[in-house]
């Protein structure tokens, strides 16, 4: 039995190579993923080479059956990527084996070769003990009998059709051989074709961010004598025209302040009463118009409803309670509710994936923002957290759309459940 570090180290090098494979073929990551139906982070561990304790879901037979869909979904014969896969899981993978096992691998022959050739075989054996007269042994009754049917010569001339058949045949495995050399040899060179291109765009890139700097610090080191000589004399203008607007405040206060000190109790009053009348007004007039507080009673059981209103959500993953965390995932439009007991957490651990951002959440009927998060961006709700948040609801509880299902809620004993629609379907 390998042990782990070896098998872990023919998981990477099995990895580089299914990659090196998709990328020879023009496939991006998100158009396989695509088409084998499985989730982000599945195929990101998949493709890692994270086969020995990468993903919950990885044993040997869903392992084949994964290799099994990814050869088909690129173009490549399974038979060579399964037997590459018993390599990697044995721990005796090599870098470069998957290519090779590839380029060797034929499809099987008919095995009628061998049966002509025993034939050709028997019937010689059976003209000549016809021509020297010795008896037919009883297994070999039902050969034929050249002194009545046809020549022995018959027989050689038979013979030599099925070996030109054979060379036939080995001329077109050749031929195929070569073609696909051929092709492999093109993408190649485009590849590379296009790398260079990409290269050298970067580099006329860089150049032309290089020489625009220069370019502007040449036009603005010309007018620089210019804005200084224009800012000195700005600065003396401006000094001057303080000293001024100083004076002439100082002049106006001396007059108006007497002049103004009768009324100045009455007004001070009046205006305050009418801040007070104008403050008041619209704030009694919104506290009329706000919505009654929510009726929420919380239950035994707490109901969590996800709905994709911006596209369907393929990577989403839910634990509640004392239950693992399972994958599902929503078509757009539609909507899954979610029982839980005490607790539950929603989160996507692909990284930099919006699937958070683009769902809407209802706790008990009402919308619950998704942007209250824990330290690993996690939506962390706990029947406490539900309550505090019930106590600040007002208004009705929002409508939810007629397409959706609920997942089912596991029992104390942790029993799982019959399949779920909507979960992530298991290969």
């Amino acid at each position: 039995m390998p042990d782990d570090d070896a098998r872990k180290r023919s998981g990477q090098r099995f990895a580089a190579d299914l990659r090196a494979m998709r990328e020879e073929r023009g496939l991006s990551v998100e158009e396989l993923r695509k088409r084998l139906h499985v989730p982000s982070g599945l195929f990101e561990a998949f493709e890692s080479g994270q086969l020995v304790g990468g993903h919950p879901m990885f044993n040997r037979v869903y392992l084949r059956s994964l290799a099994r869909s990814y050869a088909d979904a690129t173009g490549a014969p399974s038979a060579p990527v399964l037997a590459a896969l018993r390599a990697t899981l044995e721990g005796e993978y090599e870098e470069g084996r998957l290519q090779r096992e590839i380029e060797s691998y034929d499809e099987p022959e008919p095995r009628a070769e061998e049966g002509e050739d025993r034939s050709a075989e028997s019937e010689e054996a059976a003209g000549a003990a016809t021509a020297t007269g010795t008896a037919v042994a009883a297994d070999q009754q039902d050969e034929p009998d050249w002194t009545t049917s046809s020549p022995p010569g018959a027989s050689t001339e038979q013979a030599a059709q099925r070996e030109r058949e054979k060379e036939e045949r080995a001329r077109e495995r050749e031929r195929k051989r070569e073609e696909r050399a051929r092709r492999q040899q093109e993408q190649r060179e485009e590849r590379a074709r296009r790398q260079e291109e990409s290269r050298r765009e970067r580099a006329a890139g860089q150049q032309e961010g290089r020489s625009r700097p220069q370019e502007g610090r040449s036009r603005e080191e010309r007018p620089a004598r210019h804005r200084r000589r224009r800012q000195r004399s700005g600065n003396a203008g401006r000094w001057i025209a303080g000293a001024l607007v100083a004076v002439a405040l100082a002049v106006g206060g001396y007059f108006l302040i007497p002049a103004l000190g009768g009324g100045g109790g009455a007004e001070t009053a009046q205006t305050t009463a009418a801040t007070a009348d104008t403050a008041g007004g619209p704030q009694g007039a919104q506290q009329q118009n706000q919505p009654p507080a929510a009726d929420l009673q919380i239950g035994e059981t707490m109901n969590f409803t996800v709905i994709a209103d911006q596209g369907p959500v393929r990577d989403l993953k839910v634990t509640r309670d004392q239950d693992v965390r399972r994958p599902y995932w929503v078509e757009e439009g539609q909507a899954k509710v979610f029982p839980a007991r005490n607790r539950i957490v929603i989160e996507n651990p692909s990284a930099g994936d919006p699937t958070l951002q683009n769902v809407r959440l209802l706790a008990e009927g009402y919308p619950y923002p998704t942007d209250r998060r824990d330290a690993q961006g996690r939506i962390v709700i706990t029947r406490e957290n539900l309550q505090a948040f019930a106590d600040t609801l007002r208004g009705e509880p929002a409508q939810i759309p007629a397409q959706r299902d609920t997942a089912a809620l596991f029992d104390a004993g942790g029993q799982q459940p019959q399949e779920e629609e909507g979960a992530a379907p298991q290969i």
